[in-house]
């Protein structure tokens, strides 16, 4: 390998561990965050793939194991969670102390059972990959396991994961898209969601104020503003009597507070 692939492949290892490992300590668990590790994990990949087509490296038993370990993991967990959302009862024990998470198992979400299906895609995806590994046959082993893979994902997303951000954000979404077109400010309290700022498909807020909590909840706002909170977060809201609970939902709290006349 040249010199210089040298220093970029160094580079990225260094990427790779100081985003995973500062990300891991750190409380904040956005996933904008940890995908930086996108870029040095996809390089190094192509590294071994590249040493592997020309020779360099063979097909040894780590790597068997390696692949087949991962692709149970997530064959298994993806074929576990329709039966685990046809059971919610077998989970709610564990959320004994977690008001947030056991209100969100509340969601009605229906499962079917073919939503395992994903699940059976990785497994054929990954026979055959290690049938054409096993007998050198490159040409066709990589194009196989990526394209399946990426089917498997695919499926997964439209399968699966839309079921699952039910039970965990959906409330809280749903109300953003509610108060599109309303003249309001709309605001997540206790937590962090780039939700609102989306899904309510409001303009950029011209009012410098606008941009502070302590504002929007004390302060002689303009318009009404709506609050949205987390079950077990949500004191601050509810000690000022100027707020009012409108609704809540599968874990989410909702509020209203009225605009303050002749604010400025």
């Amino acid at each position: 390998m040249p010199e210089h692939r040298r220093d970029f492949l160094l580079w990225m290892k260094i990427l790779f561990w100081v985003v995973l490992v500062l990300f891991t300590i750190v409380k904040s668990k956005i996933v904008h965050y940890s995908s930086m590790c996108y870029l040095p994990m996809t390089y190094m990949a192509a590294v071994v793939i590249q040493e592997w087509w020309e020779g360099r490296l063979a097909f040894n038993r780590w790597m068997q194991t390696g692949l087949i370990a991962l692709g149970a993991i997530y064959a298994l967990a993806v074929a576990s969670l329709p039966w685990a959302g046809m059971h919610i009862e077998y989970l709610q024990p564990l959320f004994r102390n977690d008001p947030f998470g056991a209100a969100n198992l509340e969601a009605d979400i229906n499962w079917t059972g073919w939503e395992s299906i994903p699940a059976v895609v990785l497994a054929v995806v990954l026979f055959f990959s290690l049938r054409f590994f096993r007998t050198a046959n490159l040409r066709w082993g990589i194009p196989f396991l990526f394209l399946g893979t990426a089917v498997f994902v695919m499926a997964t997303l439209v399968a699966v994961i839309r079921k699952v951000e039910g039970y965990s954000q959906a409330a809280a979404m749903e109300f953003f898209e509610q108060r599109q077109g309303e003249d309001a400010y709309v605001r997540p309290v206790g937590y962090k969601t780039y939700g609102h700022l989306f899904y309510t498909r409001k303009p950029g807020l011209t009012r410098p104020e606008s941009h502070d909590q302590d504002w929007l909840l004390t302060g002689p706002v303009d318009k009404p503003v709506y609050f949205v909170a987390k079950i077990h977060k949500t004191d601050k809201l509810q000690e000022n009597p100027e707020i009012r609970e409108i609704g809540r939902k599968n874990g989410f709290v909702f509020y209203r507070r009225e605009a303050v006349k002749n604010g400025q």
